[in-house]
C-alpha cells in the first residue's frame, strides 16, 4: 500500500516532488495549493500579444543545473538580450558609454567575488566602496569621480536585486558562501514561450495526476504531534482536514517567516526557527509598459539609473520616493515594444502599497526626467507583481544577512525532516530557501522537490 503523502504549495518545489513521488509508485500523493493557479513565483501572464514573467525569468547557467538538463534536449532556451548594450543613465540625461559601463561593471563583479572582500570585517557596503574607489583610478584614470560615485549607488541596487536584500549594510562580503554558480550561460531565455515552460518540463511524467492539485487550499496548521493514529493532520483556513503519512511543506520562506508560529503544532524545534528568523526574504519586484513604439531602442538595452545627489535629495522628499528602488528600465525578450523596470530593496515594499495610476504616474516622471531629450510616448499597457504583500509569497527569493550569521544558521538547518519516535521523517521541507546550494534559483526549488521526494523513495524502497 503506498504511503499517504500531503505536498504543500503547486510551485516548482511542490510540483518537482509530486512528480518524483508519481514517477517512483506513490499513488496517494495530494498538492494543496493556496492560490487558484499554479507555479508559485514562477508567473507568466499575457501581456497584449506577447507574454512577461511576473516570477521568475531565466534559466541561470548549464553546467550542473537541473533545468537546463531538463531544457536542453528540446531545444527550449537561447541567450537572454538583457545583458547586452548597458549603459549607466544619469537622472540629467547623461549617458556613459557602453565601454564604460562595461568596464565598471566587470571590476565591481570581480570585486564582490573576490576573496579581499569576503574576509574582510564589517560590511559588505563598506568594504565594497572602498576596494571600488581604489581601484577604478588604476583602472581607467579618466573616469570622473562622480560618475564613479553614480555607478556605486546604482550597483548597490544591483546588489539589493541580486542578493534579495534591502541594503548592503545587512550583509557581509561572505554572503554568498556556500553558494554555487552553475557555468555557462547566466541569462537563457525561454524563446518566446515564457518560463511556464519550466513547469510543464517538471511534470513531464505519465504517471502525472493535475487532478491531484487542490486549489485555493491555504493551509493554516500543520499538527505533526501524531496522538491518535499516526497521521499528521492538516487544516486549511476552509477548515478542511487532511491526514497524511507525510507531509512536504514547499511554502516560500516569507510565508514561514510570518505563520511558523501558528502553522505547526506544536512549534518548530530552534534549529529550524532560528533558520527562518535568521535567512532573509528579499523585497524585488517587476513592472512592464508597452508603448507604440520602442522608443529606446537606439540609446541601449539595459538603463541602469543613477541619480544625481541634487535631484535625489528632490525625489526624497517628493510623493514618488518609492522611485529610488528602481534598479533599472530594460529591453525584454520577445517582447519587441515593451520595457521592463525592477524594484528593489524597501521601496519596492513602499511601492507595493501604492495604487497602479501613483506607480504609473511615477514611472513616467522617470522616462521622461532620465532619457532627456527623447520624445517618450505614453504606454498602452501596464502591469506589475506585488510579492512582498501577498499572503502567498511574502517576499521574492531568500539570501543571507548578517543575522544568518550571527545566528550560525542557513538553508541545511531549514531543511531538516521531522521525525517521528521511529526516526521516520513526517514532515519534510523543500523550496529555494532549503538549498544550500542554490538558493534563490529555479533551479535550486527543483532540486529540493526532488531531494525530499528521494528521501521518502529511499525509505519505502528499503522497507520492501
Amino acid at each position: 500500500m503506498s504511503p499517504k503523502s500531503l505536498v504543500i504549495g503547486a510551485g516548482a518545489a511542490g510540483l518537482a516532488a509530486a512528480t518524483r513521488l508519481f514517477a517512483n509508485g506513490f499513488t496517494d500523493v495530494l498538492i494543496l495549493e493556496a492560490g487558484n493557479r499554479i507555479g508559485g513565483r514562477v508567473w507568466t501572464v499575457p501581456f497584449g500579444n506577447q507574454l512577461v514573467e511576473l516570477g521568475a525569468q531565466w534559466c541561470h547557467g548549464q553546467k550542473n543545473n537541473v533545468l537546463y538538463e531538463l531544457a536542453k534536449p528540446q531545444d527550449l532556451l537561447e541567450e537572454s538580450t538583457f545583458s547586452q548594450r548597458n549603459v549607466l543613465l544619469f537622472s540629467d540625461g547623461y549617458q556613459t558609454s557602453k565601454e564604460v559601463t562595461r568596464s565598471l561593471m566587470s571590476l565591481a563583479h570581480r570585486l564582490v567575488d573576490s576573496e579581499e572582500i569576503r574576509q574582510a570585517k564589517g560590511t559588505l557596503g563598506e568594504n565594497f566602496v572602498r576596494k571600488f574607489k581604489e581601484e577604478v583610478p588604476k583602472m581607467d584614470g579618466s573616469i570622473e569621480p562622480d560618475v564613479v560615485d553614480g555607478f556605486i549607488e546604482s550597483y548597490h541596487r544591483f546588489l539589493k536585486g541580486k542578493l534579495a536584500i534591502d541594503s548592503w549594510g545587512e550583509a557581509s562580503g561572505n554572503c554568498r558562501v556556500g553558494y554555487e554558480k552553475c557555468e555557462g550561460s547566466s541569462r537563457l531565455a525561454w524563446k518566446g514561450k515564457g518560463a511556464k515552460t519550466s513547469l510543464e518540463l517538471i511534470m513531464k511524467s505519465e504517471a502525472f495526476d493535475e487532478n491531484k492539485i487542490s486549489k485555493n487550499k491555504r493551509v493554516k496548521n500543520i499538527n505533526y504531534t501524531q496522538k491518535q493514529n499516526g497521521k499528521v493532520l492538516v487544516t486549511c483556513e476552509d477548515n478542511s482536514n487532511y491526514e497524511a503519512d507525510h507531509v512536504i511543506v514547499t511554502v516560500p520562506l516569507g510565508v514561514l517567516k510570518k505563520t511558523h508560529q501558528t502553522l505547526f503544532t506544536p512549534t518548530l524545534p530552534t534549529t529550524h526557527t532560528n533558520a527562518i528568523e535568521g535567512l532573509n526574504s528579499g523585497n524585488v519586484n517587476k513592472a512592464f509598459l508597452e508603448f507604440e513604439t520602442p522608443f529606446w531602442r537606439e540609446h541601449g538595452n539595459v538603463f541602469r539609473l543613477v541619480w544625481r545627489a541634487d535631484d535625489l535629495h528632490e525625489l526624497r522628499s517628493s510623493k514618488f520616493s518609492w522611485a529610488e528602488g528602481i534598479l533599472t528600465f530594460s529591453s525584454v525578450d520577445y517582447c519587441p515594444n515593451v520595457l521592463g523596470v525592477r524594484f528593489v530593496g524597501k521601496e519596492a515594499l513602499q511601492a507595493e502599497l501604492l495604487p497602479d495610476s501613483e506607480i504609473l504616474d511615477g514611472l513616467k516622471m522617470l522616462l521622461k526626467k532620465f532619457f532627456v531629450g527623447i520624445d517618450v510616448p505614453e504606454p498602452t499597457r501596464f502591469i506589475r507583481s506585488k510579492f512582498s504583500t501577498d499572503p502567498d509569497f511574502r517576499g521574492a527569493y531568500s539570501s543571507r544577512s548578517m543575522k544568518t550569521e550571527q545566528l550560525q544558521t542557513g538553508a541545511t538547518d531549514l531543511a531538516q525532516p521531522l521525525l517521528d519516535s521511529a526516526g521516520k521523517p513526517v514532515v519534510l521541507f523543500a523550496g529555494e530557501a532549503t538549498s544550500p546550494q542554490h538558493w534563490s534559483t529555479l533551479h535550486g526549488a527543483i532540486e529540493t522537490g526532488w531531494r525530499e521526494a528521494d528521501r521518502l523513495i529511499e525509505i519505502y524502497k528499503n522497507s520492501q
